[in-house]
């Protein structure tokens, strides 16, 4: 066993460890707290409600999450408690403004995080103004008082799991790239930088820290268009597109033509449609990804690591993005799910890099091996030939070939096939094999490449 293969055995087994234990971890620590809290919900379409009027208006009663996709503007929550102290949370990066009243005063936010929050005390109502500016998405929890502060350290715990473990694949990456000179590292570890940065959008942590309006408002557009591009790159390289699929470039580019453009009209008109349109295109490609895989897991065994590593992350993200964002029905997969969906890919997929490379330089020694045997023949023929020409007694002389198998042995020289062989000199295949059979035996050779370069050397003693 090599250093290099011990090294690996080592790195992969310190991944598996480290990823289980997160796994582990972020499935215990994703469960949600509940609280007696009823919840309904008023489309302000005319925007014109406010803390006073709103108490007079009909709402409708929803559970969890408001999803109704292409419908952007002004909604109202209403949420009253007939339990204990609670605080209600807004899941969504995207919602970056609300204001609350309780008896028409204002509330202010519980504690200064990533997502919107407000406290709501034992038999109170409160109303929040929510202006969705892009889908109509409102993902709600609902945490008793008690333990809202356990649910941010918890929430803590999974952010330094999650975002440690993608900074620590991404370093050994870097390494490797560094080491070997892979470009697929390089390509991969750029991958990861953009979900992760587009998980850290998601977090709401661009607002938590920095809050630069520009990010907080199109972080996941800019991560997004970096994941397709990049992403599109990594893919091309990692399943071998240029020898599997070469006119796969073209789609691609057209779908990152179609994406920058949906992006770009959005941030001139600043119509929601686009950018949701855009996100499509971007998760279509990944599924463009998936499928590619599929179809090439057949020839590949680095496609078989990436149909895995993809698949469960990839259901997660339509899951997580697309269908809220056409108001389609969800199962309510939430960032900590992502995340869990994206160690499994980390994981997988950097084994499968390394299990790439490893595999790439296996065959970069089996043509070294071939090409040094290849030289050794033709040393051994030109040796043939030089006694030869000296009259001296050589395998070529000995051979005492017929006619026949001197025309053979030219048409071999020239690379036609057995078919065309038998074509030019109209006889059968069979005959063809025969001839060539005896010709191997008689020659002292065993291929069809030492057969050529016999035919020029043997061409020199028939009589012109």
């Amino acid at each position: 066993m090599t250093l290099f293969s011990m090294r690996l055995i080592m790195t992969n087994s310190v991944w598996s460890i480290a990823a289980v234990s997160s796994l582990v971890i972020l499935m215990f620590l994703s469960r949600t707290g509940c609280a007696q809290v009823y919840l309904s919900c008023y489309g302000d379409q005319s925007t014109q409600q406010n803390q006073q009027s709103i108490i007079k208006q009909r709402f409708s009663s929803f559970q969890g999450k408001l999803n109704l996709g292409l419908s952007p503007g002004t909604y109202w929550i209403k949420a009253e408690n007939s339990g204990e102290p609670a605080v209600l949370e807004i899941n969504s990066a995207r919602i970056t403004v609300t204001k609350a009243f309780i008896n028409q005063q204002s509330v202010s936010r519980t504690i200064d995080q990533g997502f919107h929050s407000y406290p709501v005390g034992s038999q109170q109502t409160l109303y929040i103004k929510v202006i969705c500016q892009k889908e109509a998405f409102i993902p709600i929890q609902v945490y008793p008082q008690t333990r809202y502060l356990s649910h941010l350290r918890d929430q803590h715990l999974i952010f330094g799991l999650y975002y440690g473990f993608a900074i620590m694949v991404m370093i050994f990456n870097l390494f490797y790239f560094f080491t070997f000179g892979d470009k697929t590292f390089l390509l991969y570890t750029l991958t990861l930088i953009t979900i992760t940065m587009s998980f850290f959008y998601s977090d709401g942590l661009f607002y938590k820290f920095g809050n630069i309006p520009w990010l907080v408002r199109d972080g996941d557009m800019i991560f997004h268009f970096g994941l397709i591009v990049i992403g599109s790159a990594f893919t091309a390289t990692f399943l071998e597109y240029h020898l599997h699929l070469p006119k796969m470039k073209y789609a691609l580019a057209v779908f990152i033509g179609f994406t920058a453009v949906g992006y770009g009209i959005y941030l001139v008109n600043d119509n929601p449609h686009w950018f949701i349109m855009a996100d499509t295109i971007v998760v279509s490609t990944l599924v463009v990804f998936w499928v590619s895989a599929v179809w090439l897991s057949k020839r590949s065994s680095f496609a078989r690591f990436f149909v895995v590593a993809y698949g469960f992350l990839l259901f997660m993200t339509i899951d997580f993005y697309v269908a809220p964002a056409w108001g389609l029905p969800n199962i309510g997969i939430n960032t900590n799910l992502v995340k869990i969906g994206g160690v499994c890919e980390m994981l997988v997929l950097s084994y499968a890099v390394m299990f790439r490379m490893k595999a790439l330089r296996r065959e970069n020694d089996k043509l070294k091996s071939a090409i040094f045997d290849y030289t050794s023949e033709i040393s051994q023929l030109e040796e043939q030939f030089i006694k030869l020409k000296q009259g001296k007694e050589n395998t070529i002389s000995q051979a005492k070939l017929n006619l026949r198998e001197i025309e053979i042995i030219s048409l071999i020289s020239q690379a036609k096939t057995n078919q065309e062989i038998a074509d030019e000199l109209f006889i059968s295949v069979n005959t063809v094999k025969y001839h060539i059979k005896h010709l191997y035996k008689k020659l002292e050779i065993s291929s069809r490449q030492e057969a050529r370069i016999k035919a020029t050397e043997i061409q020199a003693k028939v009589p012109r």
